[in-house]
């Protein structure tokens, strides 16, 4: 089911969600911002078949306003050095050392006084 066709029950009548800008809006957006100067709620008013939410497209008016682009920010997102071949290996080894001892990774408060007083020393 595409999300134009999702509805809603409000106040007893069917009524269209609110969606996000997608990337083809976006660049239709840009030139109205710049050429005509309009804020969101012009632009949700001008396209009221578009259901954009108008925080989304505000968002969207602040990133045109302060970087003239719609794209998003290089570096931006996850980084993708936590999956590193190294760090996966110490990873299975500690399953691996885990395996055939049940409640080994509960450690009493003890050992975890005992663990912490051989980081610091």
């Amino acid at each position: 089911m595409k999300a134009t066709q999702l509805y809603r029950k409000h106040n007893g009548e069917n009524s269209v969600t609110s969606f996000n800008v997608q990337y083809e809006d976006k660049v239709s957006i840009k030139p109205v911002r710049q050429q005509k100067g309009w804020g969101a709620k012009r632009i949700c008013k001008e396209f009221p078949n578009k259901n954009w939410a108008v925080s989304s497209v505000k968002d969207l008016l602040r990133k045109i306003d302060k970087t003239n682009s719609i794209s998003r920010k290089v570096g931006n997102g996850r980084k993708r050095t936590v999956r590193t071949t190294q760090n996966i290996e110490c990873v299975a080894e500690l399953i691996c050392s885990q395996q055939g001892n049940p409640g080994s990774s509960k450690n009493s408060e003890r050992d975890s006084e005992w663990y912490i007083e051989q980081l610091f020393t």
